[in-house]
């Protein structure tokens, strides 16, 4: 199986990724901010990734509706 015909899976995927990371982020305001710097790149991945999986899923599918 190729990730072209895991379309819902990518998306619950990118959703669960997603999640972890707006769960950072509240666990950082609520508890306080690391000291260690590593752990702002791996929020901004964890935030990032899925918008980014999601917009090119979204043309993608665009793409083959078009044709």
């Amino acid at each position: 199986m190729t990730i072209r015909k895991q379309d819902d899976l990518v998306s619950i995927m990118g959703a669960a990724v997603f999640l972890s990371g707006l769960g950072r982020v509240i666990s950082m305001m609520t508890v306080g901010f690391p000291t260690e710097s590593r752990l702002y790149v791996y929020v901004g991945l964890e935030l990032s990734l899925p918008i980014i999986m999601w917009i090119l899923q979204f043309l993608r599918q665009k793409e083959l509706t078009s044709k």
